[in-house]
C-alpha cells in the first residue's frame, strides 16, 4: 500500500539531511613570503613587471608622455631620476606607495601582490640595475 508523503514530511527529511552535512571551510592562503635578499633581479624580475603593467599600457613608455618612461631600456634610470625610489625608506618609496595605494593604485588594475612584493624586495636590496 502506497502512502502519500506530505509536504511537511519532505521538509523534515530535507532539514535532517542538511543538518547532517559538515561544512568545509576554505582556509585562506598564507601570504607569499618576500623573496630573500639578492633574489630579485632588475632585468629578470622588475622589467617584466614594468613592461606588463606600465609601458605596454601606453602610458609610461616613450610615446605615452608620462613623466616616467618605464620602457625596458630606460626604466632603471627613470625611476631614480624621478625620485620614485628611496632605498633608505624602502616601503616609503614613491613607487611602492603608488603601487599599493588602496584608493588610487598605479597601475590601476592587474598588479599581483607577489609582484608588489618583488618590487619591495628589490628596493630593500638597494634597487640595483642587475
Amino acid at each position: 500500500m502506497l502512502t502519500k508523503i506530505k509536504f511537511h514530511h519532505l521538509l523534515l527529511i530535507g532539514a535532517l539531511a542538511l543538518g547532517s552535512c559538515q561544512k568545509e571551510y576554505v582556509k585562506p592562503k598564507p601570504p607569499t613570503p618576500p623573496p630573500p635578499p639578492g633574489a630579485v633581479k632588475f632585468a629578470a624580475d622588475i622589467v617584466p613587471i614594468c613592461t606588463t603593467h606600465w609601458s605596454v599600457a601606453g602610458c609610461h613608455d616613450a610615446a605615452g608622455g608620462a613623466p616616467v618612461n618605464l620602457s625596458p631600456s630606460t626604466a632603471h634610470a627613470e625611476l631614480f631620476s624621478n625620485s620614485e625610489i628611496d632605498t633608505a625608506n624602502d616601503d616609503d618609496s614613491n613607487l611602492y606607495k603608488r603601487m599599493t595605494d588602496a584608493a588610487n593604485p598605479m597601475p590601476p588594475a592587474g598588479l599581483l601582490p607577489s609582484e608588489a612584493a618583488k618590487v619591495l624586495a628589490w628596493i630593500k636590496d638597494g634597487a640595483k640595475n642587475n
